[in-house]
């Protein structure tokens, strides 16, 4: 499936131990790309956030971690999740983001996360506090695969629903002081939606075939208080898009099934860059001074890989 690839072997440090990873990336067409490894062994590294204080988390399958540089080396720290009634678990964890409001991040996570009647819950970390744990908010209901994650400046979440079978949805979660209410913002007819993000009133998803391979977009809405109009495309391929982030001026996508990293003009849907990267599943967007300026992480869910892609695409975080 993805040809052309320049493999590498990295010997890193993490965590005190060598470890030596198959470390895979080429990138070609209009820019210069160089990638550095962040991470390996991460389970079904499934997602990434750049938090605005500068700290590094993934999720994964039975993980979450925050990636920690000293030295000039990665460690990998793994962060326990308890839930409400005080026991310690392990779960599956997937979207990600950050209520800078509030100095909190929230997660999502499965029990098992392709079995669609597992129990799924919201589990929300404190940046404030001087040990790093996820305690549980609550469980999410009537959903059975649980994806990305945004937040707007009310305070509301929003989760899709990629479904297991049949069109997905997007949630609205409330929060509470003990919890949070939920609705559904949105249900479509012939959709999964995967990654989102909100930005200034506006929400954004990428949104996969129910067949899962067909066409895939990344579509912006209004975003209203009881749910979503005036659908807008901006960039579509025959393949099957993962998570996203915006960009000033675009948004920068991981299309998973073409082993690839677009960086993409909102205005009228050009490509301007792009680089392959085998499986490719979330990109953040680099800040200093934990990454240069505009570089990108990128995880790597079959190769359970973080990356640095160093780029001169000229990318700023919205």
């Amino acid at each position: 499936m993805w040809i052309g690839l320049i493999y590498r072997i990295n010997q890193v440090e993490d965590m005190d131990i060598k470890y030596l990873f198959a470390f895979s990336i080429a990138c070609f067409l209009t820019s210069f790309t160089h990638a550095n490894p962040i991470l390996s062994n991460v389970s079904s590294a499934e997602n990434s956030l750049i938090t605005s204080n500068n700290r590094l988390f993934i999720s994964g399958d039975g993980q979450f971690t925050e990636a920690v540089k000293t030295n000039g080396a990665w460690q990998k720290i793994a962060i326990p999740a308890y839930l409400k009634n005080g026991v310690k678990t392990t779960c599956d964890f997937l979207g990600i983001t950050e209520l800078k409001e509030r100095s909190k991040v929230y997660t999502v996570c499965a029990d098992s996360v392709y079995n669609p009647l597992s129990t799924k819950r919201l589990f929300v970390l404190d940046l404030n506090t001087t040990v790093s744990e996820l305690h549980e908010v609550g469980q999410i209901q009537n959903a059975s695969l649980i994806n990305g994650v945004t937040d707007d400046e009310q305070g509301n979440i929003y989760v899709a629903d990629s479904a297991v079978l049949g069109a997905g949805k997007i949630l609205k979660l409330s929060l509470t002081s003990n919890g949070f209410t939920q609705t559904t913002l949105h249900q479509y007819l012939l959709d999964k939606p995967n990654g989102l993000k909100y930005d200034n009133g506006h929400l954004y998803a990428t949104l996969d075939a129910i067949s899962l391979l067909g066409l895939t977009r990344v579509v912006r809405y209004d975003l209203l208080n009881n749910g979503i109009r005036n659908e807008r495309t901006i960039f579509s391929r025959i393949s099957f898009f993962d998570d996203f982030n915006l960009v000033n001026g675009g948004i920068v996508v991981a299309d998973f099934l073409a082993g690839k990293v677009y960086h993409v003009r909102e205005s009228d849907g050009q490509l301007l860059n792009q680089a392959i990267v085998v499986s490719p599943s979330s990109v953040s967007i680099g800040t200093d001074p934990l990454f240069n300026q505009g570089d990108l992480v990128v995880t790597g869910k079959l190769t359970g890989t973080v990356i640095q892609l160093q780029n001169n695409w000229g990318l700023q975080p919205r």
